[in-house]
C-alpha cells in the first residue's frame, strides 16, 4: 500500500521528515489506546416453528428450527432455540412456517455474560407481502395455513418510486415517506424533491383518495385530485379544492373526531374561509339537542317571510268594531314556534 502523508502544521515545518515523525507519534500514541472487545457472535438460519408469549400473554419471541449456523448447514435439533425481537423500535412477529435470520449476543459485557438469540423480520423468500410461508417442515405450504387470527389473502407490492421509503404492513395497510413523481396521483403539482407522506389502510398496489378505505395524506405543495361529493358553496372554487400549499388530507366513509368522556375542546379555525358541507348538517348543544341547519334556516326564512306579509300589508291584523286583534297570519307564527322548539329538544 503506497504510503500517504499528512501535514498537520503543527510543527511550524512543511518537510516531509518532519511530517513522517509527526504522524508516526500520532499512529503510536492512538494504538497504545486501542481496546479490543471479544464478542462471541453466532449466526443462524431456520423456520419459525411457534410463538412465546409472556406472563401477560402477549407474543414476545419466537422458536426457531435452525438449519444453519454461520453458513455451514446444522443436523435437525429436537428443541428449537428461543429468539426476540433484534430491536423494539418496530416489532415484526413473524408467522409459523416462515424463516428468519438469527443472531446470538451477549446480553450484557463483561465475565459470565449470558448470551440471547435475537431474529431479523421474517425473510422475503417468495416476494410476498402477506406471508413467506415455506413447505416441509410445520406446515405443508400447499395448503392454506391460517392462525388464530392471521388470514392469508393476495395482497399486491406497491409501487416504488425514486427516492421512497416504504413501510409495509401485511395486510395492505401502509406508510410512503416519498416526494412528487409524475406517475402518481399525489403529483398535479409540487417540485420535484417536495416531501409527502401517506397513511393508507387497504387498497391496491398505489394509493388513492377515493378507492382506499381510509387514508391521509400530508403534503408540503403538492395538489390533490379532490372531488367533493357534498352541496359545495358556489364560493369554494376549483382552486382551492387543488389546493397547491400544504394540506393535511384525511379520506374515509366516516370522520369521527371526539374528546375523551366529554371533556376538552375542539378548535377549527381557519385564517380564510371555514367550510361545513353535507346533504344534512345538525348540530347540539346541551340546550339546543338535534339542530338541522337546514330545517333551522327554512324556519328563519319563513318568519322573515310572514314578517314581512305584516309589513306589505299582506297579512293584517283583525280590527272588528275598532279594536285590533290577532294578525291574520298568527297561526302561521305560532306554529313557526313550535317547530323552533322541537329543534331545540
Amino acid at each position: 500500500m503506497a504510503e500517504s502523508w499528512l501535514y498537520t502544521g503543527g510543527n511550524n515545518s512543511t518537510t516531509r521528515d518532519s511530517t513522517r515523525v509527526f504522524n508516526a507519534k500520532v499512529n503510536t500514541e492512538a494504538k497504545s489506546q486501542e481496546r479490543s472487545l471479544d464478542l462471541p457472535m453466532d449466526l443462524g438460519y431456520g423456520v419459525v416453528t411457534g410463538i412465546t408469549k409472556d406472563t401477560s400473554g402477549i407474543p414476545a419471541g419466537i422458536k426457531v428450527l435452525l438449519t444453519k449456523r454461520n453458513n455451514k448447514p446444522t443436523s435437525t435439533v429436537s428443541d428449537p432455540i428461543v429468539a426476540f425481537p433484534l430491536s423494539k423500535d418496530i416489532t415484526k412477529i413473524p408467522l409459523i412456517n416462515e424463516t428468519v435470520a438469527c443472531i446470538r449476543l451477549p446480553i450484557t459485557l463483561g465475565p459470565g455474560t449470558s448470551e440471547q438469540w435475537y431474529y431479523f423480520s421474517s425473510i422475503n423468500s417468495f416476494d410476498n407481502v402477506n406471508n413467506n410461508l415455506v413447505g416441509g417442515v410445520t406446515y405443508d405450504r400447499k395448503g392454506a395455513y391460517n392462525g388464530e387470527t392471521f388470514v392469508s389473502r393476495q395482497i399486491p407490492n406497491m409501487r416504488l418510486f425514486e427516492g421512497d421509503t416504504l413501510v409495509n404492513g401485511r395486510f395492505g395497510n401502509t406508510i410512503r415517506l416519498g416526494s412528487t413523481n409524475a406517475d402518481n396521483d399525489w403529483s398535479i403539482n409540487g417540485n420535484n424533491g417536495s416531501p409527502i407522506t401517506v397513511l393508507a389502510n387497504g387498497g391496491g398496489d398505489l394509493e388513492n383518495l377515493d378507492s382506499d378505505p381510509s387514508s391521509i395524506y400530508l403534503t408540503s405543495d403538492q395538489s390533490l385530485p379532490i372531488y367533493l361529493k357534498s352541496p359545495t358553496p358556489k364560493s369554494l372554487t376549483s382552486l382551492e379544492q387543488y389546493s397547491g400549499t400544504s394540506q393535511v388530507v384525511i379520506a374515509a366513509d366516516k370522520l369521527v373526531f371526539y374528546t375523551k368522556d366529554g371533556i376538552g375542546d375542539i378548535v377549527i379555525s381557519g385564517k380564510g374561509t371555514s367550510y361545513l358541507m353535507g346533504k344534512k348538517v345538525h348540530l347540539a348543544t346541551n340546550e339546543w339537542s338535534n339542530v338541522d341547519v337546514t330545517s333551522l334556516l327554512d324556519l328563519v326564512e319563513e318568519l322573515i317571510n310572514q314578517v314581512n306579509n305584516l309589513v306589505t300589508a299582506k297579512a293584517v291584523f283583525a280590527a272588528p268594531g275598532g279594536v285590533t286583534g290577532a294578525a291574520s297570519n298568527a297561526a302561521l307564527i305560532t306554529k313557526l314556534r313550535s317547530d323552533l322548539a322541537l329543534l331545540k329538544g
